[in-house]
Parts: structure tokens; C-alpha cells; sequence
């Protein structure tokens, strides 16, 4: 708002600074007012500037802002009430003031938040404290921002402090400065993602192929074992078919009967009696072998 009356006419936002009351004369020191056709250019013109200022106000300001200031006559009472209205008394101000330093003494970037929207929580900071009377300096606002950076851009930090006077380096040089670099880390950080990706799609195509070769070995593997077994099936049958053959051995033998000795469970060549009487015989066979020698020689 000041900017639009000092804009219209600076000399308004002055009598609004300074005040303005209608022309008067003391008489016998008595103050009364003085009739228009008595003012001189002067105080005809204050008057006219006043009445101008006025007129911004009220044609600027909304419905119910109006209406707080219908009654007011100068352009020093409304612009006073309207600070009231919005900004406070002086002790409101000077709380909402203190909680203000301490959102700037304490403001900090946040992480993944870019050096922009940083710059922009700060400038709301400042832009309200200007608003409330208090003033920054260069200097302070640089030496705020560059202290309130994480320690990746601790590189920087100390590139700037140790190469320019942060007396006069201005906000915006730092703030292009901050912004080059953070473009340069995030360019960084995604090339070593896609440099990532790349190495993480290779590594599950090698694993893919090892699972494929490894399954292929197993199916061989398992083939192998299904034909030993196969063999050594084959094997013991055969064996077995030669021991039915040798001895004459069957499934059932328990049903045989031997023509021998007519029992049951084996077959006449493994009958225990003719295998007895096989020997007997031939143990008599050489008791007669043994004495016809005997003879010869007497």
C-alpha cells in the first residue's frame, strides 16, 4: 500500500508519516479554526492532499476494512488503524517479531529440498521480519543461508567463504552459485543411478543364465542316475536268473517237493539224505580201495 500512494504522489505517504490537521489561528491562546477563504495556497494545498489520500484509501480498500475507517478524517488515522488491525499493537509485534528470529535462528534446509523452495521459506522469513521493522544485512542473510546447508555442500561453503567478501556478494550471485552445483551432484547422483541400473540388469542376466546352465546340469545329472540304477537293476537280475539256473532255485521253493526223500522245500540234488548217503558210499568206496592194496602187497 505505501508503494501505490508514494507512486500517486510521494507527498501523500509524507502527510500520511507527519499527519495533517485542518488550518487553525490562536487567538489569545485560544486555537480556532480558520474559514477556507482565509488559507493560504499552502494550506489549501495540504488540504487538497489530504482529500487525495483519502480517496486512495477508500477506493482501495475492501468493504469491511471501509467500514473501520468510514469515520477517520486524515490519512495518518486510517494508515494507524490499519497497522492496529493487521500487524497489532506493540506488544503484539514485538511477540510475533521474537517468534520470527527464532524461526530464523533455527531455520535449517531440509532434506531432499531443493536450494529454490529453501530460498523461498527464507525470503518468507525475512519479507516478515522487514515487514515488522527489522532490517538484515547482506552479510547476515548470506552468512544465514550458507550456514544453514547440509554438509554435502560443505565443498562449496568453503569455495565461497574463502573466494568472495560476503560483505558485498549479493543474495542472487550466491543463490545462481548454489543452484549450478546442485544441478552438477543431482547430474552425478544420476549418472551413477543409471550406471547402477545397468550393472544390476548384467548381474540378474548372468544369474539367469548360471540358473539356467545349473538347472541343464541337474536334468543331466538326474538322466545318469535313473540309468545306473537302470543297469544295476539289470544287473542283479540277471544274477539272479543264473543262481535260479545253477541251482535250480525258484520262486515258491517252499511248494517243491524232493523226489528223494518226498519232503518238502527243496529239490532232489539239495536233499541232505542223498547227500548222506553220497558220502557214505564213497567213504565205503575207499575203505574197499584201501584194502585191496593192503592185499596186493601181503
Amino acid at each position: 500500500m505505501s508503494t501505490f500512494l508514494q507512486s500517486t504522489d510521494y507527498r501523500m505517504w509524507m502527510l500520511i508519516q507527519e499527519g495533517y490537521s485542518p488550518p487553525s489561528r490562536e487567538i489569545n491562546g485560544i486555537k480556532t479554526k480558520v474559514a477556507f477563504t482565509e488559507w493560504t495556497f499552502d494550506e489549501r494545498d495540504l488540504a487538497q492532499l489530504n482529500a487525495k489520500c483519502l480517496n486512495c484509501f477508500f477506493c482501495a480498500l475492501k468493504s469491511e476494512d471501509y467500514m473501520r475507517v468510514s469515520t477517520c478524517k486524515t490519512g495518518k488515522e486510517i494508515w494507524d488503524k490499519l497497522c492496529i488491525t493487521y500487524e497489532g499493537t506493540n506488544e503484539v509485534k514485538q511477540t510475533r517479531l521474537n517468534f520470527l528470529l527464532h524461526d530464523y535462528e533455527l531455520f535449517r534446509m531440509k532434506p531432499h529440498e531443493s536450494i529454490s523452495n529453501m530460498y523461498n521459506r527464507f525470503t518468507q522469513i525475512v519479507t516478515s521480519l522487514h515487514a515488522l521493522g527489522k532490517e538484515l544485512s547482506n552479510y547476515e542473510k548470506v552468512n544465514k543461508i550458507l550456514r544453514c546447508l547440509p554438509s554435502s555442500y560443505d565443498a562449496k561453503i568453503t569455495a565461497i567463504t574463502e573466494s568472495k567478501d560476503l560483505n558485498t556478494y549479493s543474495i542472487d550471485n550466491l543463490l545462481g552459485s548454489l543452484i549450478a552445483y546442485e544441478q552438477g551432484v543431482n547430474q552425478r547422483n544420476l549418472d551413477a543411478g543409471e550406471k547402477k541400473k545397468e550393472k544390476t540388469i548384467a548381474l540378474k542376466a548372468h544369474k539367469s543364465d548360471s540358473e539356467s546352465s545349473g538347472s541343464e546340469s541337474d536334468e543331466v545329472a538326474f538322466i545318469t542316475r535313473q540309468f545306473k540304477n537302470f543297469l544295476r537293476k539289470k544287473h542283479r537280475h540277471h544274477q539272479n536268473w543264473r543262481k535260479g539256473k545253477d541251482h535250480k532255485y525258484v520262486k515258491g521253493s517252499s511248494d517243491v517237493v524232493c523226489f528223494e526223500c518226498r519232503k518238502p522245500g527243496h529239490v532232489r540234488a539239495d536233499c541232505p539224505t542223498l547227500q548222506d548217503q553220497s558220502s557214505k558210499e564213497k567213504e565205503k568206496g575207499e575203505e574197499k580201495a584201501k584194502s585191496r592194496k593192503d592185499k596186493k602187497k601181503i
